[in-house]
């Protein structure tokens, strides 16, 4: 799991000290760094929830586009995974299966 360096200075200053240690341990360094980025050289698919009234439903599509996304759109609120389980179950086992 890639953790930004900002998210990560953040997660070091509001744990609890074990906690922040037991989390080093399994990242196994203070900072995890992958070069390049995924979506700009691997497939990625992309649901666009209609409804959604917490991410404008444009700027979805304006980010699924510039990744290349395969594009899937749903009248949905913001979260698709609840109110239309198995279209996203069906997109997760299309983008396995690619």
């Amino acid at each position: 799991m890639f953790i930004g360096v900002t998210t990560w200075t953040l997660l070091q200053q509001c744990l609890h000290p074990r906690i922040h240690e037991r989390l080093k341990i399994h990242a196994h360094t203070d900072v995890a760094y992958v070069p390049g980025t995924a979506w700009k050289s691997k497939p990625s698919w992309y649901i666009v929830a209609t409804n959604d009234r917490t991410v404008q439903p444009e700027l979805e599509r304006f980010v699924a586009k510039r990744m290349g996304a395969t594009i899937y759109e749903v009248a949905s609120s913001h979260v698709p995974m609840l109110s239309n389980p198995k279209l996203v179950i069906d997109v997760i086992r299309t983008a396995a299966n690619a």
